[in-house]
């Protein structure tokens, strides 16, 4: 769906002079179609903006909640998908402290302060 998008988009740009030339009154109909080419490919290219932003929020948040050793890491991963960029930031504050490192034994990130890995279960 992502590469159809892009695809699309990408086809429109490089077609947008054929277009334009392709009209019968070059002064009204190339100017009103090279407008809206021009604007459409804005829109196609924000909405494709904010659909990589959400995608990302989603990995981010997923991942730090299970390096984290949370345990509702899913639950956190819906409430960002159904409300966006200010349940990231809700994430945040309410995620547990401290830094990840990575763990002896599996090389996964974890928190310096827990007493065993969420990943593997060693100490």
């Amino acid at each position: 769906m992502f590469r159809m998008l892009a695809l699309l988009s990408i086809g429109l740009i490089v077609l947008s002079p054929a277009l334009l030339l392709a009209q019968d009154d070059i002064a009204n109909t190339a100017a009103g179609a090279g407008g809206c080419l021009a604007c459409g490919s804005f829109l196609i290219f924000i909405v494709l903006a904010i659909i990589a932003l959400n995608i990302a929020l989603l990995v981010f948040v997923y991942r730090d909640a299970q390096n984290r050793g949370m345990e509702y890491a899913i639950v956190w991963l819906i409430i960002v998908l159904v409300f966006g960029p200010l349940a990231a930031i809700v994430y945040l504050f309410a995620r547990e402290k401290g830094n990840l490192v990575p763990c002896s034994h599996c090389g996964a990130k974890r928190l310096d302060v827990s007493a065993k890995c969420p990943h593997c279960g060693n100490a």
